[in-house]
């Protein structure tokens, strides 16, 4: 398989954020503190077949890259690394290398 044709699968929005076994409330505060800044996390739908129902919230899945960042965040929170030093490491990374 080349990348051609696995970067198109590795983009799609498959994986709930309970696989990575991370509490909702903490994914929430990793929000509030700048270390996850892709939205929207919670999608609304309704049925389109009936008229008069409500909007239902469904939490959005993530991509691999997304899932691969929680789970660097998750294993760094494990060794006790700070969020300031996180959200550092973020900004590093989101650096062009061209810059």
């Amino acid at each position: 398989m080349n990348l051609i044709e696995l970067l198109p699968k590795l983009i799609e929005h498959r994986v709930p954020v309970s696989v990575l076994n991370i509490n909702r409330r903490v994914f929430f505060h990793w929000k509030q503190e700048g270390l996850i800044d892709y939205e929207p996390y919670i999608v609304e739908i309704e049925n389109k077949e009936d008229k008069n129902s409500k909007k239902v919230k469904k939490w959005l899945h993530l991509n691999a890259f997304d899932m691969l960042w929680l789970l660097m965040v998750k294993e760094l929170r494990s060794f006790n690394i700070d969020l300031k030093t996180i959200k550092e490491l973020k900004t590093y990374l989101d650096k062009s290398i061209f810059d």
